[in-house]
């Protein structure tokens, strides 16, 4: 048992997962299954998306992360996430792209499971848009998300149907590095900077 892990029960080790992992699942899984105001169905190919186009930037990412998920001392999965300056339409913005691969066998039968998560925000952490596309089976699940005029439209793409979940949304809404940009300003507050 590592530091990092957590002892429960009869001697069975529980990995701790990274608040960062937990706050961008707490935050985008959920929101595709709100409840709308108003929703709409369609066949997936229907498309209402933007023509606005971001500018990735050439140069390495600003912070690459790589992690390794294990499960009572045995290697599960990694983890990889990257975030990179982006421009659109002039406004320089920050692109985040996260993956995540499971594989674990119980009962003889192994599972695998990927995440790939990408977010657009302002340095500031105000979160634009994301993707996040799940695939634990034969039909991958992908939603996304894109706010403007205090909401957020979410459409969930899954088995050739398309659904479209509009919430309310303020700007105030932070997401991948909401709780690194906190630390970071209260450490420079504090002088510890």
């Amino acid at each position: 048992m590592t530091s990092q892990d957590e002892k429960v029960g009869a001697g069975h080790v529980v990995p701790r997962i990274r608040p960062r992992w937990l706050a961008p699942l707490a935050i985008l899984v959920p929101l595709a299954m709100v409840p709308a105001c108003r929703r709409h169905d369609s066949p997936v190919g229907a498309s209402d998306a933007s023509t606005d186009q971001v500018q990735e930037s050439d140069q390495a990412p600003t912070e690459e992360i790589w992690e390794a998920f294990y499960m009572q001392g045995t290697k599960i999965g990694y983890g990889h996430t990257t975030t990179r300056p982006a421009i659109r339409d002039g406004r320089e913005l920050i692109q985040i792209r996260s993956t995540i691969h499971l594989a674990i066998t119980r009962f003889g039968q192994r599972t695998e499971q990927d995440v790939s998560m990408e977010l657009l925000e302002t340095p500031d952490g105000e979160v634009l848009e994301f993707k996040t596309e799940v695939n634990f089976g034969p039909s991958p699940v992908i939603v996304t998300g894109r706010a403007g005029d205090a909401e957020m439209v979410i459409t969930t793409q899954t088995q050739g149907r398309r659904e479209t979940a509009r919430i309310a949304w303020s700007s105030g809404v932070r997401g991948f590095r909401a709780i690194e940009l906190q630390y970071t300003a209260l450490a420079e507050l504090c002088g510890l900077r």
